[in-house]
């Protein structure tokens, strides 16, 4: 009788004991634990001139977060050490609080590149005055994509970089008034802060579509995966690489991380690296994922 209950008290020891260090983990080593993933994106009729450029990917910075101004500092100064040709953040910048906004700037201001520095907001960033906030990245040099497209490169066809405004609650976007400068079949890089955009922005012949939003997932179970993800799509577009008709979709995991928890889901920062690539042919589009209405 002892021995079993000396048994049921080492077994609960254990459990205990395996349970504080996954709380440990969670708590204190993932969610300063950056990866810095390194992507190649094909896309057809890429300019010559643009043939290697270099994207670094910022998602879900939520500015504000009680004690990760140092963390975020730290994160910004290593991609700018990366030289990439262009930064680009799906929003999502602050944590949801008007006095933010300065320290904002501020971390955004540390970023530069050659062809620029572009974001967009997320649900987070219109919980107060999203004009004060693009005011104030503008002043710093980080240009706020609501709608709207930009050139990248003087060739033509150019690469055009179109911003989606927020897509995952206030459902500011409009994809119509986004591409209406983007001449049919010129290579597209889009950002939208949520995935759930993915069969309307693939039916338009974008080629390569950044996210974020979903953290992806934050907390994760072995062998299932993201528990909550915010999207429609549930698990399906959580996080990482899809093919969605012929549109590359990359879903970035993020930085920031609410309530300062991750679990098999760590920050990431991608790095990606633009490279001109023939037109798929029919066979490709046809083994490609369907978009999903």
């Amino acid at each position: 009788m002892e021995a079993r209950s000396l048994r049921k008290r080492v077994l609960s020891g254990l459990i205990m004991g395996v349970g504080a260090l996954v709380a440990a983990y969670a708590f204190l080593i993932e969610p300063h634990w950056v990866d810095w993933s390194e992507e190649e994106l094909q896309i057809p009729q890429l300019p010559a001139s643009l043939d290697g450029l270099r994207v670094c990917h910022l998602s879900d910075l939520h500015v504000g977060i009680p004690g990760s101004g140092a963390f975020l500092r730290r994160v910004l100064d290593e991609c700018v050490s990366h030289q990439p040709d262009l930064i680009v953040i799906t929003g999502d910048l602050l944590n949801g609080r008007l006095r933010e906004i300065p320290s904002c700037a501020s971390l955004l201001g540390r970023l530069k590149a050659p062809c620029g520095v572009f974001a967009i907001l997320g649900g987070h960033d219109y919980r107060h005055d999203p004009d004060r906030l693009v005011r104030s990245l503008g002043a710093v040099g980080v240009r706020v994509l609501r709608n709207e497209a930009v050139r990248i490169g003087p060739e033509e066809p150019a690469l055009w970089l179109v911003g989606l405004d927020e897509n995952s609650g206030c459902c500011r976007a409009n994809l119509p008034e986004a591409m209406k400068r983007v001449p049919v079949g010129a290579p597209t890089l889009l950002l939208m802060h949520s995935p759930d955009s993915i069969p309307e922005v693939s039916a338009c012949g974008v080629n390569v579509a950044l996210a974020g939003h979903t953290h992806g997932g934050q907390v994760c179970l072995p062998f299932y995966g993201p528990i909550l993800t915010m999207s429609r799509f549930g698990r399906r577009y959580a996080r990482g690489r899809r093919r969605v008709r012929d549109t590359i979709l990359y879903v970035s995991r993020g930085i920031g991380s609410h309530d300062h928890i991750r679990f098999l889901a760590r920050p990431e920062v991608p790095l990606f690296t633009l490279v001109r690539a023939p037109q798929l042919n029919i066979e490709e589009i046809a083994a490609s994922e369907p978009a999903v209405l």
